[in-house]
């Protein structure tokens, strides 16, 4: 391949293509993916504007599901919010609380699939160990969310129409809400 050269400002500038490489790239790169492997860092780039993207997505559900309807008492544990939450309210017809329900669930569908590359360990740029520890929790925590919500789901499916009321779905919703609050409480403290 012959390199490119570009007519600037009565300057003829020479560029190599990017398959020729250049004298000092290759090398350069080579250090930069070895210092990458020699650190651990098994995942995508993280930037600030990702991080506080995570950290909206765990909040818009949070606050769809447990601050905005405004029957969560204080110092009530999430199993008997939920319990209450997810009874019908007074005087709600039975289509009106399936489809709040289900706005519940696609909010935890939305945070879980906007979480997902999360999952794994980001490469970091502050690499100090509380900044890998919070980030193995975090990791941790946004793992068990599909098997949360799967939970959920199949919980809401099976007894929304039992006459006995619900018994797992409020468990399934706290134990994926617990996930959600503490991911969201890591991010916070946690950098790129």
């Amino acid at each position: 391949m012959k390199p490119m050269t570009v007519q600037r400002s009565r300057q003829t500038v020479r560029k190599t293509t990017f398959a020729q490489g250049s004298k000092c790239g290759r090398p350069l790169c080579a250090v930069l993916l070895l210092i990458g492997m020699l650190l651990g860092a098994p995942g995508h780039a993280l930037t600030q504007r990702g991080l506080n993207e995570l950290a909206a997505s765990l909040l818009r559900t949070h606050l769809l599901v447990i601050e905005q309807p405004g029957l969560r008492l204080p110092q009530e544990a999430l199993p008997a919010y939920f319990q209450r939450l997810l009874a019908a309210q007074p005087g709600e017809k039975p289509a009106a609380r399936t489809a709040r329900i289900e706005s519940y669930l696609s909010s935890m569908l939305q945070s879980t699939e906007s979480t997902s590359d999360a999952r794994k360990t980001p490469s970091l740029h502050n690499v100090s160990p509380a900044n890998r520890e919070l980030w193995m929790q975090i990791t941790q925590y946004l793992s068990d969310l599909p098997g949360d919500l799967r939970k959920a789901m199949g919980s809401w499916k099976r007894e929304a129409h039992a006459q006995a009321g619900l018994k797992e779905t409020p468990e399934a919703f706290a134990k994926f809400f617990w996930h959600v609050q503490n991911a969201y409480a890591a991010l916070r403290d946690a950098r790129p």
